[in-house]
């Protein structure tokens, strides 16, 4: 090791890095990068040098608490990652209206790539960053989950964050109420301009006026806690369209839950993935609308039934399917459409 010029150690920890991921449940400086400079003195200097070492952030804001010494560490990761593009993820509970170590981060904001925040309980995380908006110009990816209050999550206050984010193409985002029921993100996100989006509603009428935005979308993952039928228009066109996935949190009319599929068009679409309710002819009306040569069809179930006449119906319209899967939703489970790596 003493033989190997700095480039090349530095390329070697670098590698480590990636590969060990951000820590999550110690405390970050307990982990790499921050232990390297603990070797040797060499180690040290070429670890502080390489600022890519320093690009992924994980704040566990209930873990690494909000004494000074906390504040001073995460100062000092954003100074050694220089003008890196960061990766961050932000988990926690935390119950006070603000935290300093999370203002720190905050002020990088400009400099963040993937974001990924976790606000179980913690409604008062996602109001201190509501001074990022306007301030995300290298955001390409976001991922949010969060348990809000019915005031949180009816907020105006909230709406805009992320409504500018030019280079946004990627977001997932999973909502719960207090009754753990999904609920839709108090969110806007530049629609028109995401290739692959996850994200959640309680009812069809607000997927509405959200889903005629996807002009660009490509992997779509949609979940809907009560069915309620799309009212009567002309189909929403999804021309780009390659993976959709319909998740109904519990079983309900399929004519009702399938409505999305009667009201879209989605002519390059190749994989389709159904959860809890599948009905024939909606199915079959979708694809001879859309002209669609699906290779994927995934049926799931925890509740839901399909019957071995129709399946034999379903594949027969589908020549060119290659990867059928029926069964619980236990045993398996659809592709993700197209997620980044993660980060966890």
């Amino acid at each position: 090791m003493r033989r190997l010029p700095n480039e090349l150690l530095a390329d070697i920890f670098t590698m480590v890095n990636l590969r060990r991921g951000l820590p999550e449940w110690t405390e970050p400086w307990s982990k790499p990068p921050w232990t390297l400079t603990c070797i040797c003195r060499r180690w040290a200097a070429v670890t502080m040098g390489t600022p890519s070492l320093w690009s992924g952030l994980f704040l566990n804001l209930d873990l690494i608490g909000v004494g000074r010494g906390a504040v001073k560490m995460t100062e000092l990761f954003h100074q050694r990652s220089g003008s890196m593009p960061l990766t961050v993820k932000i988990v926690g509970d935390w119950d006070r209206e603000t935290n300093d170590v999370l203002d720190v981060a905050l002020a990088h904001c400009e400099r963040w790539r993937y974001v990924d925040l976790n606000s179980p309980r913690g409604s008062p995380i996602l109001f201190q960053i509501a001074g990022i908006r306007g301030r995300l110009p290298n955001l390409t990816t976001l991922k949010i989950f969060a348990e809000l209050d019915n005031d949180a999550g009816s907020s105006t206050e909230l709406r805009d964050v992320f409504a500018v984010a030019p280079n946004l193409t990627a977001v997932h985002t999973c909502v719960e109420n207090v009754e753990f029921s999904l609920a839709q993100a108090p969110f806007d996100f530049p629609w028109c301009q995401l290739t692959t989006l996850s994200i959640s509603f309680t009812r069809s009428e607000e997927a509405l006026p959200i889903i005629p935005q996807l002009s660009s979308i490509v992997h779509l993952r949609v979940q809907f806690t009560d069915a309620d039928p799309f009212p009567a228009q002309s189909p929403i066109t999804l021309p780009h369209l390659r993976a959709l996935e319909i998740k109904m949190q519990d079983s309900f009319d399929p004519l009702v839950s399938l409505s999305l599929l009667r009201c879209s068009t989605a002519p390059l679409v190749e994989h389709l993935g159904i959860q809890n309710e599948a009905h024939k002819d909606t199915i079959l009306s979708f694809i001879a609308r859309s002209g669609c040569k699906l290779k994927s069809f995934h049926f799931l179930h925890d509740t839901g039934e399909m019957s071995p006449r129709d399946f034999l119906s379903l594949v027969h319209a589908m020549p060119c399917l290659r990867d059928p899967k029926f069964g619980d939703v236990e045993e398996t489970s659809g592709p993700p459409p197209n997620s980044p790596v993660s980060i966890t």
